[in-house]
């Protein structure tokens, strides 16, 4: 569920003072300096906590998210073009692209397919505070690992921390 909220801010305390009104409440005169209206769509703010680099230590994994544009090349899969995000690391065997991406009220669920499309994972993700990020693959896991040259199935939920934070030393068991 969105929410839109009001706040009025002085334009040129934000360098609005050019903002086209399109972007700004109908109201609102585009002239005028004090007092303006921005509308924020409260998704837009929760979502925003998702994105960015996330690492698991155990598997070693790192995601890397933009919940609201797809403006991440995967690396050596440019190719492909630009999606939400991915995820990849020696704990897991290749890498996983996101392909669709749902914000809700609490969670992010998101649509893996492996670097061979022959797999796809769904995902909820959960922040745990500040600092952490819960996955939890929902559905049956499709994600696996080497170990003495066979596949073996990854943890289906996973904590992960922004890079350089505290980090989990293993993942939550169900």
């Amino acid at each position: 569920m969105s929410h839109t909220f009001l706040l009025y801010v002085p334009l040129l305390a934000l360098g609005l003072a050019s903002t086209p009104p399109s972007l700004l409440e109908q109201n609102c005169d585009v002239n005028t300096v004090i007092p303006h209206c921005i509308a924020i769509d409260s998704d837009s703010a929760q979502s925003a906590a998702y994105d960015g680099e996330w690492e698991c230590a155990n598997p070693k994994v790192k995601l890397v998210l933009n919940t609201k544009e797809e403006n991440v090349e995967v690396p050596d899969y440019g190719f492909l073009g630009t999606t939400h995000g991915y995820m990849a690391g020696t704990g897991l065997y290749g890498t996983w692209i996101v392909t669709t991406c749902t914000i809700d009220k609490d969670a992010v669920r998101l649509r893996f397919a492996n670097d061979t499309g022959g797999d796809v994972q769904n995902a909820r993700l959960t922040l745990q505070g500040d600092t952490a990020l819960l996955f939890e693959a929902t559905g049956s896991n499709a994600l696996r690992y080497v170990v003495k040259r066979k596949l073996v199935k990854a943890p289906s939920t996973m904590v992960f921390h922004r890079p350089g934070r505290a980090k989990a030393s293993a993942p939550q068991k169900r």
